[in-house]
Order: C-alpha cells, then sequence, then structure tokens
C-alpha cells in the first residue's frame, strides 16, 4: 500500500520529461512548456547556472525560513501553519509573481510580495543580510523555545487558564507558611478574647451579687434552706446548688448570658424562661458557685480575709466527672479555658485568674476533708520509687 503523503512529492510524467531534457542537454534547456519553466524556476533557486529571476534571492529567503520550519515536524503541528488560503496564494505567488491571482487571493498575493520585498528592500546587500540572519536567529530561538518547554506546560487548559508544577508547589508552599504563621497568631487571639470576656463575666457576677446581698439582709443567694439529696442533681428543684446561682437570673439581678463562659459552647444564652428555677443541665452551667451550708452565707462573715474565700469559679472539672461516674483528677483545671487554668471571684469582689486548683493550700474543687485524706494518703503511701511489689497475683502493676 503506497504511502498518499510521499505520492504527493513525486513528478508528473511531463515534469520528469522536463528534467531529463535537462539533463541531457547538460542544464542548458528543458525545454518548452510550463513544467520546463517551473523547472528552470526552481533550480535557479538552488543555485543552478540557470537565469534567475527578479525575485529570486527574496524566494531563496522565504524557502529557506519554511524549511526551517519543517525541521520540527509538519506544518499542520506548528502553532503558525498557514491556512489554505494563505498556502493557494504563496504557491500562486512562487509559480507566478503577484500578477494573474484570482480574485478572492489577490490580497493575500499582494501581502506575499510586500514581504518578499523585505528582503531586498533598502539599505543594499549589507542591510538585506543582516535582515536575513536577524529572521534566521529568531526562526531557531523559536525553535529552541518549543523544544525546552516541558511537556506539563502544553497540557490541557483549565476554564482559560493553566498552572505548572511549579506554581502549584510555590502555591501550597505559600499556603502552609501563611498557615503556620497566621493559625496561631488567631487562635491566640481567640483565646485572649474568651479570657477577656470571662473576666468581664466575673466582675458583673460580683455586682450582681454585691446587689443581691443588699438586697436580702447581706446574704448570699439561696434558693433553699438545704440539699434533699445530692446538691449535683442539676435541674431537680430543692436539691441543686446551681439553683442557687441561678437565683440572680430568676430575680433579674443578672443574664443568662453574663453566666456563659465563651469557653463552654453549650452554655444556655439568651432569655431565660419565665417559670425556669435552675439550668437543663450540668452542660449548660459555666461557674462552679459556692456550696451553701444550711443556714445560708453573708457577705460580711468574719473571716480572716474575704479575698481568701473563693465564691465561684470557671466549672469544676472533678464535679463534671463525678456526676458521670468518671475518674476523677483532684488537681486538674477547668476545662473552660483548654485545662490552661481558671478564674476565681473572691468574697471582697476581686477576680484573679489561678494556673491551678490549689490556691493558698486548699484545693477549691474539693471540701478539707477530703482534702486531707488525699494528703495523708501520699504522706503515707509516698510516690513511686521503683521498689515497690505487687500486692498478690491480681493485684494490677506495671512499669516500664
Amino acid at each position: 500500500m503506497q504511502d498518499p503523503q510521499h505520492d504527493q512529492h513525486r513528478l508528473s510524467p511531463r515534469a520528469a520529461e522536463a528534467l531529463d531534457r535537462l539533463v541531457e542537454s547538460e542544464f542548458e534547456s528543458a525545454g518548452d512548456g510550463q513544467d520546463a519553466s517551473r523547472l528552470e524556476d526552481l533550480l535557479g533557486l538552488l543555485g543552478t547556472p540557470i537565469e534567475p529571476t527578479a525575485d529570486r534571492q527574496a524566494r531563496i529567503d522565504l524557502t529557506i525560513v519554511m524549511a526551517k520550519r519543517a525541521e520540527s515536524g509538519s506544518l499542520q503541528e506548528q502553532a503558525h501553519v498557514l491556512s489554505q488560503a494563505d498556502s493557494e496564494a504563496l504557491d500562486h505567488w512562487v509559480e507566478h509573481g503577484p500578477r494573474g491571482a484570482p480574485e478572492a487571493l489577490q490580497g493575500r498575493v499582494q501581502r506575499h510580495e510586500q514581504l518578499a520585498e523585505l528582503g531586498s528592500a533598502g539599505g543594499g546587500e549589507a542591510g538585506r543580510a543582516d535582515r536575513i540572519a536577524r529572521t534566521m536567529a529568531a526562526v531557531e530561538a523559536d525553535q529552541r523555545l518549543q523544544s525546552e518547554r516541558m511537556r506539563f506546560e502544553q497540557g490541557p487548559e483549565l476554564r482559560g487558564w493553566r498552572m505548572r508544577l511549579a506554581d502549584v508547589v510555590s502555591v501550597a508552599a505559600a499556603l502552609l507558611i501563611v498557615a503556620s504563621v497566621t493559625l496561631p497568631a488567631i487562635n491566640g487571639a481567640r483565646n485572649k478574647q474568651q479570657l477577656i470576656a470571662c473576666e468581664s463575666n466575673m466582675r458583673t457576677s460580683a455586682a450582681a451579687l454585691g446587689m443581691y446581698a443588699g438586697d436580702h439582709a447581706d446574704y448570699l443567694p439561696m434558693a433553699t434552706a438545704g440539699f434533699g439529696g445530692s446538691w449535683m442533681d442539676v435541674g431537680t428543684r430543692d436539691r441543686s446548688n446551681s439553683a442557687n446561682l441561678y437565683t440572680l437570673v430568676r430575680a433579674g439581678y443578672e443574664s443568662l448570658d453574663s453566666l456563659a463562659c465563651p469557653g463552654n459552647p453549650n452554655a444556655a444564652r439568651g432569655k431565660a424562661e419565665p417559670d425556669a428555677w435552675d439550668w437543663r443541665s450540668m452542660d449548660e452551667i459555666s461557674y462552679s458557685y459556692r456550696i451553701m451550708p444550711a443556714d445560708g452565707m453573708r457577705i460580711s462573715i468574719e473571716v480572716p480575709s474575704a479575698a481568701q474565700v473563693v465564691v465561684a469559679s470557671d466549672r469544676s472539672p472533678v464535679t463534671l466527672r463525678a456526676a458521670r461516674g468518671l475518674v476523677i483528677y483532684p488537681e486538674a483545671n477547668s476545662p473552660n479555658h483548654r485545662g490552661r487554668g481558671q478564674h476565681l471571684l473572691r468574697l471582697d469582689g476581686s477576680t484573679a485568674w489561678e494556673s491551678s486548683p490549689v490556691v493558698d493550700g486548699d484545693n477549691i474543687w474539693l471540701p478539707r476533708p477530703i482534702e486531707r485524706v488525699i494528703e495523708r494518703a501520699r504522706r503515707e503511701l509516698g510516690l513511686i520509687r521503683g521498689t515497690e511489689m505487687p500486692e498478690s497475683p491480681t493485684d494490677a502493676f506495671v512499669g516500664p
């Protein structure tokens, strides 16, 4: 099977006869006819003894440019391939010059003529040679650029834009750098804002407690005269200690919003229900309130220092875990601020930030009797020294 692309470059029988006559006459004449004339013009472009035409040099230049472009592949694969009309106009101009062109091609043939004149217009041989050299240099530079361009750069475009692999990596690296710098700063600013808002809540509560005491014979808020069960039963009337603090909301001395720590995502906020007596669950409570004795507690109680008596704080982690039946950690910090510490509200109305629940030797999460038991166990048993042994085969005791 013959290759059609190869067949289109074979000489026609008349052109072959003209070439044979030209060779037999030792390049003196190819005979008469259009094929012989075209053969003489073609060999004239290649530097044979055939008499050159007036446009010979310009056609040589154009032929060299087209040959250089053809080296990198077929014309259909080039970025600047000639259209069908331009190809026909160029063929007509090479064969017949600017004269006798069809009306539809006259404009294109004329532009080819003007392009050819650039090769010989003005500047003499030196100017023409310089223009040829610059043209060839531009062609060679374009060919190098095409061969060196990465394959990835020539991939399909997406919505009118493309990105190289290097661009993707650069953008990703920039985003990582921005995230590593800005996210800690944003988190730090958010935490600082939460601390400020929580301290402001404590000051609001201090004012509300002062006003309540002034209206109720100097007593701190108290919903009941005692507990008929566990004071951890939130939402149970006459039993929950949190109902004592909720008295400030029920009596209109403070709002739910000012008793909601920003560090507690489940805190109750907004308008309180008219008949509400307590928070609905322990998760809604943001601040722990002093466990009240059966006869209540006055602000003017005689103590060595009112600044040492803690009235309220960020919610207790010990109470939260004990209510759920979990193991407690006596010296853990409040979960309101991710375990970093807690705000305290004292009897004299002052507030403070403490990074440990043990304040002046007193653990604010525990009553004194339990603190004594823990202290005695530590003193008697001591810390692990590496010499201790399991009490029995059923005593689970592991180590490194």
